[in-house]
């Protein structure tokens, strides 16, 4: 009997453009940005990490969060954006990163059925 591995598919993230921005390393530093330089549509969440504001996106369908900024502010404060449009690039905003949602259909190795 053939099935599929029940498997969470794995959620990958890069920086918006598919590149890096010059002296992040390897990280898109800045504010995520939609076409036009935009700020987009999005959730916003506070009090949670860069690794938690990542994961909440990742749980959610990519129709509802394709990509997240992180933020950490004065006195401590972070603040997380679930964006909900397509982001096409990051412009410098100290303390901040952005990551783009790479579409489920293009993340490589797909599941082997078993």
């Amino acid at each position: 009997q053939s099935f599929m591995s029940l498997q969470t598919p794995r959620v990958v993230f890069q920086p918006p453009g598919g590149w890096p921005v010059r002296g992040g390393g390897g990280r898109s530093v800045g504010a995520c940005r939609t076409r036009g330089g935009n700020h987009g549509s999005y959730d916003e969440f506070w009090s949670l990490t860069a690794k938690a504001c990542r994961q909440k996106c990742a749980a959610l369908p990519e129709t509802e969060c394709v990509g997240y900024e992180h933020s950490t502010l004065l006195h401590g404060y972070f603040k997380c954006e679930l964006h909900k449009e397509v982001l096409t690039h990051a412009v410098p905003v100290p303390g901040s990163i952005c990551w783009q949602r790479v579409p489920q259909r293009d993340v490589w190795p797909r599941p082997i059925p078993r």
